[in-house]
């Protein structure tokens, strides 16, 4: 059984540390050397990262920090691999792509920003199975 407390606090000093952020208090590298070691603070106490995360990614992309505005496109792995399910496209995992880009581009997180998002995965956005995957999503966000 998993410690839902970890998480939920960890995300707390998440929070802390993207308000600071923002605020102009810490440097982007700073922040995003924490918002990187953070979630893995849970791994102590049988946590679940995505609790830890959960401030992160409804807030911020994980890769630059770019803050999100009501109207931006935000690409969260968690939407993504539902849709893959849905759309019934078995070969292809998104979340495997996902863990793979985290640890080449040395960020860690659920949601990018769709800049980020279409640097880190341009090799797949052109495959047929990205396409459904991406035109299922936007459905899901509209």
């Amino acid at each position: 059984m998993s410690c839902h407390e970890i998480g939920r606090g960890v995300d707390v000093i998440m929070r802390q540390v993207l308000d600071m952020y923002d605020e102009g208090k810490i440097s982007k590298e700073a922040a995003l050397e924490m918002v990187k070691k953070f979630p893995k603070a849970v791994h102590w106490c049988d946590g679940n990262e995505d609790e830890a995360q959960r401030t992160l990614t409804l807030t911020h992309c994980a890769a630059c920090l770019h803050k999100y505005e009501e109207d931006d496109e935000i690409m969260c792995v968690d939407v993504l691999d539902s849709r893959s399910y849905d759309i019934n496209i078995s070969e292809f995992r998104i979340i495997d792509a996902w863990y793979e880009s985290m640890e080449k581009n040395d960020f860690n997180g659920r949601s990018l920003c769709r800049s980020c998002f279409n640097k880190f995965f341009d090799s797949l956005i052109a495959t047929d199975d990205m396409k459904k995957l991406l035109e299922a999503y936007s459905k899901h966000e509209a």
